[in-house]
């Protein structure tokens, strides 16, 4: 474990570890050697820096200290001035710091702290850094205290740091560090990456969040799925891939030989208890089959038997129909519950913007003359979502609502269509539900265009309810 403490990640984070009598040799740059884990992969361009040097030679000297296990001094922070030098063709001045002799974390550390008030290290090389320090013991409390930076910052780069996947990607397309880290989450997904890969490199911010969301959506049902078929498993039941075909039937459609009900439970002991994972509108669960009621003694009483019968007469074509518009009912619905979420975090984001929003005024306006019920008394909560800020008490109510945060402190007229916005933004989302693409309402299309013109990209579904009303 590290020996680093929070006094001395602050004493580096301070400069107070150098001391000012340290003696400074002058030596050929190409004998000094690198640091094995130094954090600065690239040194960047080195053009202006080699001017500099090679006119005025290198100002600041370097700092070296033996790695662990190494009897030659190595570079803890002066690599781009090395590089520099190396390029002019000027000696480098040194000072060794004994100190640091054998401490990688301390090493790392002062590295970090250096680079931290210098030319900015990539997300990718921070990341790799304060994995290496993790590995090494030190905390992020620790670490925080070095190099100024928040412990959660910190956590979050070095999850990055440790996915090969999230370092290439990030590298190649300039992720920011929540992409970086919803790349790293699915590192072990290798088609995951793939898509991951495709929607970076399109460049689209939006598409890339839905595709995050789809895809954590798709990993949580698969955990429900498996967790379901293990205790499937635990019950040591049949598991079937599917729905059977007759002349299986649900247990709830089936009764004893003496007209009991059976229930799972009563029939586990039963030659053909079988189950398989049925998909729903509210997610998955077990259904319970017998695969040959009758040869295990069991009744189907009339109803039943009429509903087998009426299902068994109908045309096969209509039956494949029937059970791909129930598919695709299901599918929309999971996406707009998934597309919710994306889009709220757009307008929350939207509502912040201080810039001119093209077409902010018209879209409000006609948003209150067309549906002004909707934005009377917005939902409350929804409205603290989207803004980030609490109702406030208005005299004529002596209670807090969203009408007196609205109120309050309004300064120019931007001020005050944002303030509109935000009511219209909170009225819509109230009604907003994972079946609202199939009402195909003129004004919720209206709302995703807009939103769309400002920036936001729709998913599919949504985009599937605009084209929808938009016909109507």
């Amino acid at each position: 474990m590290s020996t680093i403490t929070d006094d001395t990640a602050a004493r580096i984070a301070a400069g107070l570890t150098q001391k000012s009598d340290q003696v400074v040799q002058w030596v050929d740059p190409n004998t000094v050697k690198v640091h094995p884990m130094n954090a600065r992969r690239d040194l960047g361009n080195l053009e202006k820096l080699t001017a500099s040097v090679r006119e005025l030679g290198v100002i600041e000297p370097c700092t070296t200290a033996l790695f662990d296990g190494d009897d030659e001094p190595c570079l803890i922070f002066g690599h781009r001035r090395r590089g520099a030098a190396i390029a002019a063709e000027r000696l480098l001045p040194v000072i060794f710091r004994p100190d640091l002799d054998g401490n990688t974390a301390g090493q790392l550390l002062e590295q970090l702290a250096e680079n931290e008030n210098r030319e900015d290290l990539a997300l990718t090389e921070l990341g790799q850094a304060y994995q290496r320090l993790f590995d090494l013991g030190v905390t992020s409390g620790v670490i925080a205290v070095a190099t100024g930076r928040e412990a959660e910052e910190i956590t979050a780069m070095a999850t990055v740091g440790k996915s090969d996947a999230a370092v290439a990607l990030t590298e190649r397309y300039e992720l920011t560090l929540e992409q970086a880290v919803a790349v790293a989450e699915f590192d072990d997904d290798r088609e995951a990456i793939k898509a991951l890969t495709v929607a970076a490199k399109s460049g689209s911010t939006w598409q890339f969040e839905h595709l995050v969301a789809t895809l954590r959506r798709d990993r949580e049902d698969q955990a429900q799925v498996e967790s379901l078929l293990e205790k499937l498993r635990s019950e040591e039941t049949t598991i079937l891939d599917a729905s059977p075909s007759a002349p299986a039937m649900l247990l709830g459609d089936l009764t004893t030989d003496k007209d009991k009900k059976i229930t799972p439970a009563t029939h586990r002991k039963c030659p053909g208890h079988a189950a398989f994972i049925e998909a729903t509108l509210n997610g998955r669960r077990i259904v319970y089959v017998c695969t040959d009621p009758k040869a295990n003694g069991h009744k189907v009483p009339r109803a039943a038997a009429r509903t087998q019968a009426a299902k068994a007469a109908k045309p096969a074509k209509k039956q494949a129909e029937e059970t791909q518009a129930r598919r695709d009912l299901m599918a929309n619905n999971k996406a707009m519950d998934i597309a919710t979420p994306v889009r709220r975090k757009f307008v929350a984001e939207l509502l912040k913007r201080r810039a001119k929003v093209v077409g902010l005024a018209e879209y409000v306006v006609s948003s209150f003359v067309m549906h002004t019920r909707q934005f009377v008394d917005p939902d409350e909560a929804v409205w603290e979502e989207l803004t980030d800020k609490k109702p406030v008490e208005v005299w004529w109510y002596w209670q807090d609502t969203v009408g007196g945060a609205v109120l309050e402190n309004r300064r120019t007229d931007f001020d005050w269509l944002m303030a509109g916005l935000s009511l219209v933004c909170a009225g819509r989302e109230k009604t907003w539900h994972k079946n609202t693409w199939r009402n195909a309402d003129p004004g919720d299309a209206a709302y995703l265009r807009f939103l769309e013109s400002v920036g936001y990209e729709l998913a599919e579904v949504e985009l599937l309810l605009c084209t929808t009303a938009e016909a109507e």
